[in-house]
């Protein structure tokens, strides 16, 4: 969801909610047994049932303050009206603003810093948010069009490539560094794709996957990345170390206090009791996590570990690449690194349901939901809002009396229009 205006009104809309009749009709039969019942939780992820309504396994009632708290909305955006866009933001409640920053922002020379158009776009992102008293919450992410610090690379092909072809035949061998030199625009939102792993003298490399698209005999465009894919172990399964794979995780961690602490120093709050900022650990496992996943989507067939990586503490275990949670959270927990106040919420969790408090790293803060769906609400001769969001859609917000206005993109000349829907979730009975 680019458009943040769209998101805040998505998040409003939720609280709209219809009438509890009266009386029960004549046919209602009272509800046999307890109302908390465990086995309505026996519907499996991505099932649905007639007869289980798994909301009635639990009962925890928390007051509504805790939901007027968490307003937030993400903030993306390349636009030179933010602070229009700001100024309807705080005046509609929102505490928190969600704003992204990759991996692949990292200097390829020095991973320890951002690169300088990284750095300059995330320090007016951060300060317009600070100015209008809006916390911003980090999103740390490695997405598959842009996998980590990377160069751009150029090597010749000696003999056209056909799709399927499992080797190439090169003539700078000396430009491509194995496991980590891959090929540009092969797959979609998986760069340097597919990867060499070994070099022969003769220059023939052979490839992490089959060509994906033919490819003529000349020079062509590769991506050389500082670190290789994450994996799942240190180990394959017939025994040989896995390379570069240690590195992988090393360079997570050096990406997540070289944030921090640009983000201390953009908001001047270095040595303060609190950092004012927050980190989401990774967005959406659904799309852009072929990097995050590197053993199974830049492999084929997908590589197998003797065990995988593995972080425990207090009983909580997490392995494989999930590992950048806790990874995320020690970094900013641990004193001696000086990000106070900071909190680690985690994104791993934004599409899959068993996520849950019992199961959290000790120190993370929470996690959080991307639900996605839609809501119809009809007033004859009044307000309609519409608002629905599928895969690769935006989301449509409608203002209908006797015709209509649609919104999609923009944001100052649409604040107006923003502001009579806030009214109405504020007061439902206005028109």
């Amino acid at each position: 969801m680019k458009n943040p205006i769209l998101c805040i009104t998505l998040l409003a809309t939720t609280f709209v909610v219809a009438g509890v009749p009266q009386e029960l009709p004549p046919t209602a039969k009272a509800l046999e047994g307890s109302y908390v019942d465990i086995l309505q939780q026996d519907v499996p992820f991505g099932t649905w049932s007639a007869e289980r309504m798994p909301y009635r396994a639990w009962m925890d009632t928390r007051p509504t303050s805790i939901v007027w708290e968490c307003f937030g909305m993400n903030f993306n955006s390349k636009t030179n009206e933010w602070a229009s866009v700001l100024d309807v933001f705080r005046a509609l409640g929102m505490k928190s603003a969600r704003t992204e920053l990759g991996m692949q922002s990292m200097l390829y020379e020095d991973p320890s810093k951002l690169n300088p158009a990284a750095y300059d776009l995330f320090k007016r992102r951060l300060l317009a948010l600070q100015a209008h008293g809006i916390r911003p919450m980090i999103l740390l992410n490695s997405h598959g069009f842009g996998p980590g610090p990377h160069k751009m690379t150029r090597l010749r092909l000696l003999e056209d490539v056909k799709e399927g072809d499992l080797t190439v035949r090169v003539e700078n061998v000396a430009d491509v560094v194995p496991y980590h030199t891959g090929f540009c625009g092969q797959f979609f939102r998986r760069e340097a794709f597919p990867l060499i792993t070994n070099v022969a003298a003769n220059g023939v490399c052979h490839l992490s996957a089959p060509m994906k698209k033919p490819i003529g005999k000349g020079w062509v465009m590769t991506k050389t990345l500082l670190y290789v894919p994450f994996m799942w172990g240190p180990i394959f399964k017939d025994g040989t170390p896995v390379p570069g794979a240690r590195d992988t995780y090393r360079g997570w961690e050096l990406f997540v206090k070289a944030v921090c602490a640009a983000a201390q120093e953009y908001l001047g709050t270095k040595g303060q009791p609190d950092s004012g900022f927050d980190l989401e650990v990774w967005n959406e496992y659904s799309f852009g996590s072929d990097f995050l996943r590197g053993y199974m989507f830049y492999y084929e067939p997908r590589l197998e570990f003797q065990d995988p990586f593995i972080m425990e503490k207090d009983g909580i275990v997490i392995s494989g690449q999930e590992m950048i949670l806790p990874i995320t959270t020690e970094v900013v927990n641990n004193p001696a690194n000086g990000f106070p106040g900071v909190r680690v919420i985690s994104g791993l969790a934004n599409q899959r349901p068993w996520d849950s408090g019992a199961g959290m790293w000790p120190g993370q803060y929470t996690f959080s939901r991307h639900f996605y769906w839609g809501i119809s609400m009809n007033r004859p001769r009044g307000l309609e809002l519409h608002l629905g969001l599928q895969p690769r859609k935006r989301l449509q917000l409608r203002l209908r009396r006797t015709g209509e206005r649609q919104l999609q993109h923009g944001f100052a000349n649409h604040i107006q229009q923003l502001e009579v829907c806030a009214a109405h979730l504020h007061n439902p009975g206005a028109h």
